[in-house]
């Protein structure tokens, strides 16, 4: 599937051509090389808890808005690693796909997928009208 999704990570090759064939058609030889998808790194975030430490400290601690500024400024330079947390991301959710792959009988599949986006549609809906 993921070759689906990123077709140019696939690389064709062509190697030979055999025209000295009997048949009519050219025979031909490629290479296909398939490029793995990369895995996501952690996305480094704000850290809100110790952003809202360091300013009510310096918010109490401070006379001005100079000193205020200024004491944010060393506090945020002491303690640059942590500034940032790091969230993993997020796995896709492919229902649909998995209740695509689950089908046993013959299903008509546009009956499924119709039936996925209706549903979705109405979940969608009642969140959004819902208090």
């Amino acid at each position: 599937m993921d070759f689906a999704i990123y077709g140019s990570k696939i690389n064709i090759s062509l190697e030979t051509t055999d025209k000295d064939n009997l048949s009519d058609h050219i025979l031909l030889n490629a290479r296909i090389t398939l490029v793995t998808t990369v895995k996501k790194t952690p996305t480094p975030i704000s850290n809100r808890k110790f952003a809202e430490e360091i300013t009510l400290s310096c918010l109490n601690n401070s006379e001005s808005s100079f000193s205020f500024l200024n004491s944010i400024h060393e506090e945020f330079i002491k303690n640059k690693p942590e500034r940032f947390k790091l969230v993993k991301p997020r796995r896709f959710k492919l229902y649909l796909l998995d209740s695509l792959l689950q089908i046993e009988q013959d299903e008509d599949l546009t009956k499924i997928v119709q039936r996925y986006w209706t549903d979705l549609y109405n979940n969608n809906e009642e969140q959004r009208f819902s208090t």
